[in-house]
């Protein structure tokens, strides 16, 4: 993945900044290990929207990927995706999809 074209933060920062408000203290290894496979499989969805338009974007900015008028609409439609990335609350929304599903009681 193109790490600083789309992706401001670590992998590593944001999955550990909602593992804290996913994993209510006196939890048994079970449960724990549970609600960590349910939180990989919710985050893998937008990681890998996230690789393809790092991809996207690599191509973008490529001047001879074909022309350069053409590349700059693609660049200018591509603010919506910008603000889909950069306004997202990890924590917020990892906890919302778990409550959903069942799977996170708070403690």
């Amino acid at each position: 993945m193109q790490k600083y074209v789309v992706e401001p933060s670590t992998p590593e920062y944001s999955g550990s900044h909602a593992y804290r408000g996913l994993i209510p203290r006196g939890r048994d290894s079970a449960e724990i290990s549970d609600v960590l496979r349910r939180y990989e499989a919710f985050r893998r969805e937008r990681t890998d929207v996230v690789q393809a338009e790092a991809r996207k974007q690599g191509l973008r900015l490529d001047s001879r990927s074909g022309s350069l008028q053409q590349r700059d609409q693609d660049i200018a439609r591509h603010a919506e995706f910008r603000k889909w990335l950069y306004d997202y609350d990890v924590e917020k929304a990892a906890i919302a999809y778990l409550t959903k599903c069942g799977k996170l009681a708070r403690a």
